[in-house]
């Protein structure tokens, strides 16, 4: 389940109700554990910061939709993914549609 969200795989399909909760841990785990790089990355793009990490654009709406995930399923809350990043949700959906 880790690797296959690692790859950009975000939709699964379980044959028994039992393996739900495996899935609903191993995805909220994969985004609380992104939140800390996926945020400061973000905000050192938006802030035009040199951290050595040439990011694109593309780089910036992945980032986002990366936030955007965690909190659309239930793993991040809006303060905390704001105190990271400085942005908000719709920040969050301005830069990843852009």
């Amino acid at each position: 389940m880790r690797r296959s969200l690692e790859r950009g795989y975000y939709q699964g399909w379980d044959l028994h109700p039992a393996q739900l909760p495996t899935r609903f841990a191993a995805t909220y785990a994969f985004f609380r554990d992104g939140l800390p790089a996926a945020a400061a990355r973000l905000r050192a793009y938006l802030k035009r910061a040199s951290t050595g990490i040439a990011d694109e654009p593309a780089t910036a709406r992945a980032l986002a939709g990366h936030l955007i995930r965690g909190l659309d399923c239930g793993a991040l809350t809006a303060d905390e993914v704001h105190a990271a990043s400085g942005l908000d949700a719709a920040g969050l959906q301005a830069v990843s549609s852009s």
